[in-house]
């Protein structure tokens, strides 16, 4: 069965990957497909004049009783797809992907769903993205999107670098002598020996001669409030909030650990016809949700850090990562 269903996507097991890691793929990316086509549900009595999509909650619980009969014909892709301790629902979880990828757009006062008009967009070189259809003979179901092989040789966009990116940013940016309270900053050291930027926060300043700074103070036990800090003039720019939750404070991390030559860093492990990469720190939303569109999690539904993918789909993504100056270190299997 899930071989059937992984022709029917245009899955195909990769090299060396075990039986259940395949299945755990081939359910994420069947459920995605599925939740599509819920939302070209038209319930009795339906009539044009009606709102567009579906409800939020007829979508989870379709799709919620899909993947509930999935995951108990395939016990053993149960702890892969088990979200109870962040209080979620992978069936919700695989429908924001989906939101955020673009294949599902908000309707009816963001109360609906509906599916988005069938188009393609020259994505890379070799595959072009589609978007509004659930399944067909040509097409590739890669984590939730969905992609059609197609040639395009003279398609190669530049991404801009993380420093040219921020530098361009601090011409523009406003600075204030309204520091925030010093007892309550935590500055953020980019020399940190620490592979992660989680373990690279310290209470106190130390001693610096850098000309920009990145501080923080904490609003609730997981919520921060972020600023620049340039420490000689002791001015402040504090980070928009629309600004942090594209993480922006993400991006700033990237380039101060590049300009201090101690960057970021990410293992890539190169197979055959596939390639897993392991993330030692959270990316910016951007370059998280390309990741979330196009690769398949390893170890766990939310898996955040560690990510498989084809080998055109890497080719896609890798400027990305590249762009925010994270090192990538490379593996051979075997």
């Amino acid at each position: 069965m899930i071989d059937r269903i992984a022709s029917d996507l245009g899955i195909c097991r990769f090299s060396g990957e075990s039986l259940d890691q395949y299945k755990c793929r081939v359910i994420y990316s069947a459920m995605a497909c599925w939740i599509k086509a819920i939302t070209l549900d038209r319930p009795v009595g339906y009539s044009e004049k009606n709102l567009p999509g579906v409800s939020r909650r007829h979508v989870y619980e379709r799709s919620h009783m899909v993947l509930e009969t999935m995951i108990k014909m395939f016990p053993e892709t149960n702890e892969w797809f088990d979200l109870s301790a962040d209080n979620d629902d992978p069936a919700n979880f695989i429908r924001k992907r989906l939101i955020n990828h673009g294949d599902l757009l908000n309707a009816g006062f963001e109360t609906n769903l509906t599916l988005a008009s069938a188009y393609t967009e020259q994505t890379a070189s070799t595959f072009e993205t589609v978007y509004g259809r659930t399944i067909g003979s040509d097409l590739l179901y890669n984590g939730v999107a969905v992609i059609k092989l197609r040639e395009k040789n003279d398609h190669n966009p530049e991404r801009e670098n993380v420093k040219e990116w921020l530098g361009s940013f601090l011409k523009d940016a406003s600075w204030s002598a309204d520091l925030p309270n010093s007892s309550q900053v935590q500055y953020f050291n980019p020399l940190s020996p620490a592979k992660n930027n989680y373990e690279a926060w310290q209470s106190s300043q130390g001693k610096t001669t850098d000309t920009l700074q990145l501080i923080r103070t904490a609003v609730n036990e997981n919520g921060y409030t972020y600023y620049l800090l340039k420490p000689k003039e002791k001015l402040v720019h504090r980070l928009d909030p629309f600004l942090q939750e594209q993480g922006f404070h993400i991006r700033v991390m990237c380039a101060l650990r590049s300009w201090a030559k101690n960057n970021t860093t990410a293992v890539v492990t190169n197979y055959n016809d596939h390639i897993k990469i392991r993330f030692n720190a959270l990316l910016p939303l951007r370059e998280r949700i390309i990741l979330e569109s196009y690769a398949w999690p390893v170890r766990h539904i939310n898996d955040k850090l560690e990510w498989v993918m084809g080998l055109s789909i890497w080719k896609h993504i890798r400027p990305f990562i590249e762009a925010l100056d994270i090192q990538i270190s490379e593996e051979k299997h075997g």
